[in-house]
């Protein structure tokens, strides 16, 4: 988990914020909610591509039999081991690098503010937009900075897991090829 530290945007007193200025705000959190949806896309693939991998190798007849391998191994036998072994270890690895990812949140206090669901949520209607309204532009610039620097957090802490997810896929299938090749050859 990424510890979020605890300080103020801006260490100024009121500084005006032109309404350019809000905008560039609001675009650039609009691009890492974007963002967000995109990671968490690239998660819902790689868990489709495992499934089907996990799929194949349900199709595939077993190649080894406990008792043969205990009987007699072969070298062939303790490679075919070793690689299965190996197969179930990265599948595991990948959904749980995806099951990371989609939960990654790396901030471990509850957000607060106008901008939370919970609050939303909570207030009533004409409370919440007269609070809303009654803000300056500097007050919500620097909130809306606070969400794009904890939306940033969020972002690259998912596009972590989905790079280790991405990495134990490849070798999954990899790993697969080798065993299927194998198992033809055999």
């Amino acid at each position: 988990m990424i510890e979020v530290e605890e300080r103020p945007i801006l260490e100024v007193s009121d500084v005006p914020i032109s309404d350019e200025r809000l905008e560039l705000i609001i675009i650039m959190l609009r691009e890492m909610y974007i963002d967000v949806r995109r990671v968490d896309y690239k998660v819902q693939v790689i868990s489709g591509a495992t499934a089907l991998l996990v799929a194949a190798l349900a199709l595939a007849p077993p190649n080894l039999t406990i008792s043969g391998v205990l009987a007699a191994p072969t070298s062939r036998d303790l490679l075919l081991v070793f690689i299965e072994v190996s197969l179930i270890l990265s599948i595991v690895a990948t959904t749980l690098a995806n099951i990371l990812a989609l939960r990654a949140r790396p901030f471990d206090k509850q957000r607060d503010g106008l901008f939370s669901f919970g609050d939303i949520a909570s207030k009533h209607p004409d409370a919440y937009t007269q609070e809303f309204l009654s803000l300056s532009n500097t007050t919500y610039a620097r909130i809306l900075l606070e969400e794009l620097r904890l939306n940033g957090l969020l972002v690259a802490t998912k596009l972590k897991w989905v790079r280790r997810s991405s990495q134990s896929f490849l070798f999954a299938a990899l790993v697969w090829i080798a065993s299927y090749l194998i198992s033809v050859v055999g």
